[in-house]
């Protein structure tokens, strides 16, 4: 059996914005995570290190501006309920599973729709059914 552990592509959005993205769990004693965006006047970062102090839910840096340097953004408080800071090893996937499962919850209570939803995890799927096809064909594939 073959495990892919490693993922690279490129995109381009509907608005024609590009992306690189670059995924890898080849590394498995490293537990860094990264995002970096960058667009016409500014960028983010996100770094998330399970082994470093907070893990989740990490660090947040944006810039504005030509030439500006990333300063520290904080991270509000509604996005961070349910993360288990005392286990770093544990929270990522613990976290994940709070939030989700809170929203769930709030979705049959309010009837609210939960974000996300199965649509987000089908859309995600067309994305990676588009990879895979993009590299047998060796051609762009568009997802609608």
């Amino acid at each position: 059996m073959t495990v892919e552990d490693s993922c690279a592509f490129v995109a381009e959005m509907e608005g024609g914005a590009q992306a690189s993205i670059h995924v890898s769990g080849a590394a498995r004693s490293s537990n860094y995570r990264g995002l970096d965006i960058f667009g016409s006047d500014g960028m983010l970062r996100l770094l998330i290190d399970r082994k470093a102090p907070g893990g989740v839910p990490g660090r947040l840096w944006g810039a504005q501006g030509s030439g500006a340097v990333p300063q520290p953004i904080p991270i509000p408080e509604r996005l961070t309920q349910g993360s288990e800071r005392s286990a770093p090893e544990r929270a990522p996937a613990e976290f994940i599973f709070a939030t989700l499962t809170r929203r769930f919850a709030e979705w049959i209570r309010t009837g609210e729709a939960a974000v996300p939803s199965f649509r987000e995890g089908f859309e995600a799927q067309k994305v990676l059914d588009a990879l895979l096809k993009s590299a047998a064909e060796e051609c762009w594939v568009r997802v609608a």
